[in-house]
This record gives structure tokens, sequence and C-alpha cells, in this order.
């Protein structure tokens, strides 16, 4: 039987997981089978991972047992989420537009982890959030089915995570605006289709805020 820290090891390693090849379009069926909330926190995190390895790639003076420090969840500089976001704008990975963008996906995700009201896509707040950060692209979000938005946020995240680790820009969001807008024209027939049953949600205690 394995010991505790062993258990722990592998529980972490698991936590450190992530797929530096996205297909956003992939990412989205991946996700269909997740409540609203957990979809939420799935996809956000995709951008958490992203910005942690573009962090990763500046710091070439320390070494793994540094690094692990400087990450650690409860003390290290860039622990949280938002402290890696604040950090990717010092260092030049993203600028101040996209840092206000990939904020409010943060709060979202903390919205979704910690709420004890029932939140969805369908949610005027979420909606708004989603509004904002899609911009003047494609049709009113009014017109969109619960299950497009939720689809079209998985999209947004995975396609601005792509981004971040494929070209390190320094206005990653601007970047990658024309390729999500020409995703949103060539979005398959199946976003219309609806939703599938919601699982329990779950929220994620390793959410920060």
């Amino acid at each position: 039987m394995l010991g505790h820290k062993d258990i722990v090891d592998s529980l972490r390693s698991l936590s450190k997981t992530a797929s530096l090849d996205l297909d956003p379009l992939r990412m989205v069926e991946a996700l269909k089978g997740e409540s609203d909330r957990g979809a939420i926190i799935l996809a956000s995190t995709m951008i958490d991972d992203r910005l942690r390895w573009a962090i990763e790639q500046k710091l070439t003076t320390l070494n793994s047992d540094e690094m692990a420090r400087f990450f650690r969840h409860d003390a290290g500089i860039a622990g949280a989420f938002s402290e890696r976001i604040v950090l990717a704008q010092a260092l030049g990975i993203i600028d101040r537009k996209t840092r206000k963008h990939i904020d409010l996906v943060r709060e979202m995700r903390n919205a979704s982890a910690h709420a004890a009201n029932q939140l969805s896509f369908a949610s005027p707040e979420i909606v708004a959030a989603l509004n904002y950060l899609k911009g003047n692209s494609s049709a009113p979000i009014e017109e969109w089915t619960v299950a497009m938005r939720r689809d079209v946020f998985v999209l947004l995240c995975a396609t601005i995570a792509s981004s971040i680790s494929n070209s390190m820009s320094a206005s990653a969001f601007e970047a990658i605006r024309p390729i999500f807008e020409s995703m949103l024209e060539r979005v398959p027939t199946w976003l219309e289709k609806p939703q599938p049953p919601q699982s329990r949600d779950r929220p994620d205690p390793s959410s920060d805020k």
C-alpha cells in the first residue's frame, strides 16, 4: 500500500498535468459532460496553467526546488492565480488589457467555486462577464442558447491559453481576437443542441480568490 507522501505526490502530479498542445474545439467537446460551474473552473484553469508555464520560461536562474517554492500555493510569490496574472504582465507576457480579461475569467472561476447558490451560464452575472469577454464579435449574447454561451466561453479560454503557450505575445488576447472571431463564425451546429444533464456541482477547493 502506498504511503501518505507517495499518495500526496501522485495527486499533486495530477494537478500539474496540463496539455501544452491545446485544440480549442476539442476542449469544448471534452468539457460537455461537466456542469456549468465545473466547465468554468476547468476552462479558466487552462489559462492559469499557461501563465505558470510562461512565467517558468522567464525564470531561467531558478532550480527545481526554488521553482516549486516560487509557485507554492500557500506561501509562494506566484502561488495564486491572481499573483500569476500580475506577474505575467510585469514580465511582458501579457499586456494590461489582456490582464483585465484574464482577471475577469479568474473572478468567474472564484464565483463558480465558492458561490453557495446555483450558478450557470443563465446567471445574469456570468452573462455580463461573457458579454464583456467576447467583445463585439458575433451575434448578441442574449440570442445565444445557454449551451452556446458555455461552449464559447470554453473556446475563448482554450484559445487564450494556446496563444500564451505558443506565441508568448505581449498582447495575447488581442493577437488571438481575429482567430476567436473566425472560430465563432465556424462554430459547428452541435453548439445549438440542448445541454446534457448537468452533474452535481463540485466546487474546487484549490481555487484562489
